[in-house]
Order: C-alpha cells, then structure tokens, then sequence
C-alpha cells in the first residue's frame, strides 16, 4: 500500500513540475494541483480504509485460524475420545459375547434342569402309582388273607359237620359193613368240591352223567341249583310235590319218613332224590338224567350238603 502511495506521489509532482514549465498552464496545474491534491486525499482516505479493512480482516483471519485451531484440538480430542469410545465399544463388544455365551450355557443348565425336574416329577408320580398299587395289593393281599382266614375256618368247620354227619350215617349203617365202606368211598368222591352247595352238586353231576341238580327247602324254593336252567324250577317244584305225596301215603299205609325216591319214564329219563333234616328243616335233593344215580353218590351228597348247610 504505501509503494502505491510513492507512485501516486512521483506522477502528482512530475505533472505539477511540468505544469509549472509551461508558462501558460500555470492556472491549470493550479486547478489540476487541487485536484491532484483532492485525489490524494481520496487516496489516502481510501489507503487508510483499506487499511483498516486489512487490519480488521487480519483480525478475523487471527480469530478464524485461532478457531481453526481450537476447531483442530477440538477435533483431535473428539477423534481420541472416538477411539476412546471405539475401544470402549469394542471391549463391550467382547463382554457382550461373553453375556451372550454365558447366557446361553445358562439356558442350557435351565433346559436341563427342567428336563431333569420333568424326569425326577415323572419317577415321582410313578413311584406313587407304585406305592399306591403296592398299597391296594396290600390290602388285596389282606382281605384275601382275612377270606382265607374266613375259608380255613368254614372248611374246618364244613370238614367237622362232614365227620360228624359221616359219624352219624356210619352209626346208621353200622349193622352192615360193606355199605360204611361204600359211604367213605362216597364222601372220598366229593374232596375236590370246594365247599359250596354248586361245588357238590358239580361233583355229583360229573361222576353220576346227570345233566340237573337241585337242593329245595320243604315249600320247593330253590336253595342251590346247576345244570339246565328251563328244569331248575320244575325239579324244585318236584320235590315239594313228592314230599306231599308222601305224607298222603303215610296216613294210608304204615310207610315212615321217604329217605329217597326214582322215577323212571317209559324213555329211560330218571328223576331221583334224598330228603334229610338240616338244622330243623327239611331239605330236598334231586337229579335228572338218563340213568339212576348211584346210592352210595346221593348219600356222600347228603353228607357234604348237610354238613355246608347246618
């Protein structure tokens, strides 16, 4: 600026030296001096402008590099807080893969776990099905002692009536003895029956070829029954009705108390019985087949159907 200011100064004055040579253009290097010197001003007013215009952009200039620079350490501690962060992240990173594989063999112990509480919930509701079984066998098991218990005491009380009814019909029959032997060998016939009143009635059925037995009181109610059902009813009645016959026959002629009775059609069907006195009452017992049923069957029948019923 001030090499433009010098410049500016040697045309002024080498234009006012040459005005002042020429005698005639005195008057116009005067004006032209004022002029020069009113554009000098100018120039300097515009000098010192500028100048200060420079000064204030030099200002600026300070400040915005002063910025700039504020701006760089800014960004340098941003871009170390960055890797700082960078760094930060990634270790979270790995401690979030960590979690993540923790966590996972977490899940797999709880898996296990569960199944384990499943299994160990399934043994135990089937050790309480074992256990409530084993308790229902056990009571089973008690109550079928108690019934064998009951058994052995009525087959030991059936076995005693058995004797003493055998007792009584050996003291029947003592006058002859072929007929006691035959008596032992009838009751030896009724061992596998098993206690019941349809236990000797089967017995007697299988060993005589009947094909129905029954055991009636004295009004023809059926007290046991086996065989063919349409007969069981009638052979009842038929006992009542012998029974009855009887006693007219009683009044009529000197006949005592029928101990057995066999009728035979003209198609060789035979119904045969036994009467006999069980605690008080007297009971009836007939067959019906093809055949007459052996004496000495129908009296081990007697035998084992008086000692049941008494």
């Amino acid at each position: 600026m001030e090499i433009m200011f010098a410049i500016g100064g040697l045309v002024v004055g080498g234009l006012f030296g040459y005005f002042l040579g020429s005698g005639p253009a005195k008057a116009q290097a005067k004006t032209l001096e004022g002029k020069l010197s009113e554009a000098k001003s100018k120039l300097e007013a515009i000098g010192r402008q500028a100048k200060g215009e420079i000064e204030k952009e030099k200002t600026k200039a300070t400040k915005t590099l002063e910025k700039l620079a504020s701006v760089q350490e800014q960004a340098g501690q941003l871009r170390q807080a960055l890797d700082d962060v960078q760094k930060e992240l990634g270790e979270t990173k790995k401690h979030a893969a960590e979690l993540q594989k923790t966590l996972a063999t977490a899940e797999e112990a709880a898996e296990a776990h569960k199944m384990a509480r499943q299994q160990a919930e399934g043994r135990y509701r089937q050790a309480e099905q074992l256990t409530s079984q084993a308790q229902h066998q056990l009571r089973d098991m008690e109550t079928q002692l108690e019934q064998s218990k009951s058994s052995v005491q009525t087959l030991k009380k059936t076995a005693d009536r058995q004797t003493k009814e055998l007792q009584r019909l050996r003291a029947d029959v003592s006058s002859n003895r072929s007929s006691s032997s035959g008596l032992d060998e009838s009751i030896e016939a009724f061992s596998e029956a098993d206690g019941s009143l349809e236990g000797v009635l089967r017995v007697l059925l299988e060993n005589e070829g009947q094909t129905s037995a029954v055991v009636a009181d004295s009004n023809g109610i059926i007290v046991a029954a086996l065989g063919e059902e349409e007969l069981k009813e009638s052979m009842a009645a038929t006992t009542q009705m012998i029974r009855t016959a009887v006693k007219q026959v009683e009044s009529m002629v000197p006949f005592e108390a029928l101990r057995s009775y066999t009728l035979q059609d003209i198609g060789a069907n035979v119904i045969a019985g036994r009467f006999f006195n069980c605690a008080g009452e007297d009971v009836g017992l007939a067959t019906y087949g093809p055949r007459i049923p052996s004496e000495r069957i129908l009296d081990g029948a007697m035998a084992n159907l008086s000692s049941i019923l008494e």
